[in-house]
């Protein structure tokens, strides 16, 4: 057979389609080469967030992000990671694989380890956006039961933690407003007229203020003063004016148990004021009215406080405290009939600040506490704790300012 130049052409050229054909297949087909761990859903050794949190103005309070982890197959790792690992998580021996989300400074050195039974990964997993408090994003996800141990999915890549959107009340832009104006060492609480926590913050030096349970002093004294006036026969001839004696009149007339009652009307006590509360409430003590008159036996949250104050925002409706739009409450909400004449009288001998049309009163009983409140648009309770109440002024304005333009 003679090869003419034309079919030497065209079998060369099919056989260079074969070829490129089959270096595509190769490529496409190739058979996977597997991790030495399960593809499947993972168990994580730390509890995760999986809610995408997010605000009424659709503000982002969390989002995902992309870390390294390390897969653990506790049966591959050598004898010497074995004594370092299990001595720490005495739990592994005894599980097939577990991904571990650390933080902590050995489990950065472990990332370094390139053993057998420990495979770096990257993971999803979701955390607070800059500025907001972690621990009140640990805290709302606690109360959704949205922090959870529950399985990771493989992506393909990596492992990541399963996750869904909720609505929650804190508000990005107010907090990233007053975040400037908090001084080292102070915190803050604010709750709108309907309950919703709509921030809590702190500097770095005073963030177990925002939570932990701490003596209340004179602080409740406007509160306690509007429930003592909606009982005139009781209370005849108690005004605002009698200034420091005030609290020695009402324990007096009262007796501990009356004083005891009243607290509970509150939302004072052995208790959670929110779901998510890192610690609960103490019991309320056998108040006297010596220790009344001093506040010092008597303790509770900014939460507990701020929602006390709502009694005077409108007309002595206590809804309770919420920071979800859709959510189990927590609380019932209670009514205590306050007049608007006993809160005129009451906000008649408080402090003032007015900002354009928004009018907010202030009880600073202490140079570490202070509470501001406004009726207008719709109500608004601050609490401020440490050196933040140095800075009550400052800080009201910008949440007044605020207000105007983002409270409807």
């Amino acid at each position: 057979m003679h090869w003419t130049r034309r079919t030497w052409t065209t079998t060369t050229s099919v056989m260079a389609v074969i070829g490129f054909l089959a270096l595509i297949f190769n490529l496409l087909w190739r058979p996977y080469t597997s991790v030495p761990y399960k593809t499947q859903a993972i168990s994580p050794l730390h509890p995760a967030i999986t809610a995408i949190m997010m605000d009424g103005q659709g503000r982002l309070l969390t989002r995902m992000v992309n870390q390294q982890a390390l897969v653990v197959v506790p049966a591959s790792l050598p004898s010497w990671a074995k004594h370092e690992l299990f001595s720490r998580y005495p739990k592994w021996p005894h599980v097939a694989e577990v991904l571990w989300n650390g933080k902590s400074a050995f489990f950065h050195t472990a990332l370094g380890w390139n053993i057998p039974g420990l495979y770096r990964v990257k993971i999803q997993e979701i955390v607070p956006v800059p500025k907001v408090p972690n621990s009140l994003v640990m805290a709302m996800a606690r109360a959704h039961h949205d922090f959870t141990q529950s399985p990771w999915q493989w992506t393909g890549q990596g492992f990541r933690v399963q996750s869904h959107v909720i609505r929650v009340t804190p508000r990005l832009s107010l907090m990233s407003t007053l975040e400037p104006v908090i001084p080292s060492g102070g915190s803050l609480v604010i709750l709108n007229g309907q309950g919703q926590l709509l921030a809590q913050e702190s500097s770095p030096l005073g963030r177990s203020l925002s939570w932990q349970p701490h003596p209340l002093g004179k602080t409740l004294t406007p509160v306690l003063l509007a429930m003592a006036l909606t009982h005139p026969q009781l209370f005849h001839g108690l005004t605002p004016q009698q200034g420091p004696r005030l609290l020695n009149i009402i324990g007096s007339r009262w007796g501990s148990s009356g004083i005891h009652r009243a607290l509970v009307q509150l939302g004072f006590g052995e208790s959670l004021t929110i779901l998510g509360q890192p610690l609960t409430n103490p019991p309320l003590p056998k108040t006297t009215v010596s220790e009344l008159s001093e506040g010092t036996d008597l303790w509770g949250t900014s939460d507990e406080l701020a929602r006390a104050y709502l009694l005077l925002v409108d007309e002595g409706k206590l809804p309770a405290v919420s920071w979800f739009f859709h959510g189990k409450k927590t609380n019932l909400s209670q009514h205590i009939v306050v007049p608007a004449s006993v809160v005129a009288q009451i906000n008649g001998v408080l402090a003032k600040e007015d900002i354009g049309t928004i009018h907010f009163n202030i009880w600073r009983p202490s140079n570490q506490m202070a509470v501001a409140y406004t009726l207008s648009d719709h109500g608004m309770v601050i609490v401020l704790q440490g050196t933040a109440a140095s800075q009550t002024v400052a800080i009201v304005q910008q949440a007044a300012v605020w207000l105007s333009k983002n409270n409807h």
